[in-house]
């Protein structure tokens, strides 16, 4: 819970507002509180907190003007090897600006967006607007028929829904636009339409942030297996994992998640897999994470904020709307404030998992939307310096995370846990639940039907059950420098 008892703006952000020509538009209620700008060079309003206005930068809208000049030159370079040069101003990835071929001198407009997914000269390609007024069934058909699609009734026009088979009998309704330009096809021989929606939405808000070229469904990287998102710029890739058709019983079993990132870390790419349910549900989360990943979060030094232990109430509220795992029980909780406004939280509890340590740490994260420079290390500095422990352990999922962050603690490694499942039930998708609520010895209390002789897995499948697999975790260990071969571990 934000505290308020300091009602009188600091010298700092009075100054700051008239240095950025802004005012505020609403009684200041206190540094941790939103409140309405508004910015005298545009009239542009925005709410933001006093404390986030000292870090940030103003007016989004006045340094959209030169933000916008780097994300044109960004883009342009982007695409400096398809021979293709931006004409237009850069605004947004949705806003269409002209571009020119120049191979045939081609003038034509088109969003950002579009051009990064790989669509290009409208001439070139053999879909310029003049051929398209012609386009009848068979023309249609024709072009179409590479993807192995056919029409079975007559060409209306691009815009118009019509009914398509595939090579292997499948039919559906679709429009013709769809077909040639938004790379649609059969959706009976996707593996998923659930995860197909999913992959577009995670792929529609990337490209929409992200001014680097950005591709979808890459086969050439592991040999044919498809990554669904992936960054070339940052070696970075993304699975969007629909609980359903990534289980056990769709075939992927214990190591195929695990597999699939281990073939990208030997080609020195980071895959993160994100589960439908954590999209869905922690949507908010997911796209916080993301932007951190791709290096657009607004920025908080450590140094510039005080640590203050904070309670159980606020400790889970705070949890549960940034980290992707919300809350867990913990002893000691320590945040983070810039000001009166909580932007980092770590939090440490004993040993849960293993008695040969002391100390856990639990969680840690950031504020959605922050990325809190040293937040990490000051917050686990003064642990140590308040508890002086002789030993913490730490778990590092291995979906989401690197682990380079335990390296900076000081962590070391210890060892690499095997991947671990979560069941869920078919009547609800999304609900995942731990593996340890069915173990074996509790299921004849739980199960409706149970028989002994049959294993935990073979009673959960008889009763609608399933499970998906993870990646497993990273387990790292602090160990005392002043006794570094405490518990036998070096």
């Amino acid at each position: 819970m934000i505290k308020t008892r300091n009602k009188k703006p600091s010298k700092k952000y009075i100054d700051l507002l008239e240095s950025r020509n802004v005012s505020l538009s609403s009684p200041y209620m206190g540094s941790g509180v939103l409140h309405l700008h508004r910015c005298k060079t545009c009239s542009h309003e925005w709410n933001q907190t006093p404390g986030i206005f000292i870090v940030a930068l103003g007016c989004e809208v006045c340094r959209g003007n030169k933000r916008s000049i780097e994300k044109l030159e960004k883009y342009q370079k982007s695409i400096d090897d398809r021979l293709i040069k931006v004409l237009g101003s850069y605004q947004d990835n949705k806003t269409k600006i002209d571009h020119r071929c120049l191979k045939c001198d081609t003038v034509w407009s088109s969003s950002p967006y579009h051009i990064l997914r790989g669509y290009g000269c409208p001439n070139c390609s053999g879909y310029a607007s003049t051929q398209q007024t012609r386009l009848d069934t068979i023309e249609y058909n024709r072009r179409i028929s590479d993807f192995g699609i056919q029409c079975i009734v007559p060409f209306v026009d691009t815009q118009t829904k019509i009914k398509h088979r595939c090579s292997e009998g499948h039919e559906w309704c679709s429009k013709p636009d769809n077909i040639l330009y938004g790379g649609n096809r059969c959706p009976g021989c996707s593996s998923s339409e659930n995860r197909s929606r999913m992959e577009l939405e995670v792929f529609d808000f990337i490209a929409g942030i992200y001014s680097g070229k950005v591709e979808s469904n890459n086969r050439s990287i592991l040999d044919g297996k498809e990554l669904d998102i992936y960054i070339p710029d940052l070696n970075l890739a993304l699975e969007c994992n629909g609980i359903y058709w990534h289980s056990d019983r769709m075939g992927k079993g214990k190591n195929y998640h695990l597999g699939k990132s281990t073939a990208c870390a030997e080609r020195k790419i980071r895959l993160i897999h994100i589960f439908e349910n954590e999209w869905v549900l922690k949507k908010s989360i997911v796209k916080s994470r993301l932007r951190n990943m791709l290096g657009i979060s607004d920025r908080v030094y450590a140094r510039s904020c005080l640590i203050k232990p904070i309670d159980n109430k606020d400790k889970d509220a705070f949890l549960i709307e940034s980290h992707i795992q919300g809350t867990c029980p913990a002893s000691v909780n320590l945040g983070l404030y810039l000001g009166d406004e909580l932007v980092a939280l770590m939090t440490f509890g004993k040993s849960r998992f293993s008695k040969k340590y002391e100390w856990e740490l639990i969680r840690y994260c950031n504020k959605l939307g922050l990325s809190v420079v040293g937040g990490a290390s000051r917050l686990f500095k003064r642990f140590i310096k308040l508890y002086d422990p002789g030993s913490i352990v730490s778990y590092s999922d291995k979906r989401w995370n690197t682990g380079d962050l335990y390296g900076i603690l000081g962590f070391s490694h210890h060892h690499t846990s095997p991947p671990s499942y979560w069941y869920f039930h078919r009547s609800s998708n999304l609900k995942l639940e731990s593996r340890q609520k069915y173990q074996k010895h509790k299921l004849k209390h739980i199960l409706i039907h149970f028989e002994e002789k049959e294993s935990e897995i073979r009673n959960m499948y008889e009763n609608g059950y399933n499970r998906i697999w993870d990646c497993g975790n990273e387990v790292y260990v602090w160990i005392k420098p002043s006794n570094p071969n405490n518990l036998g571990i070096i």
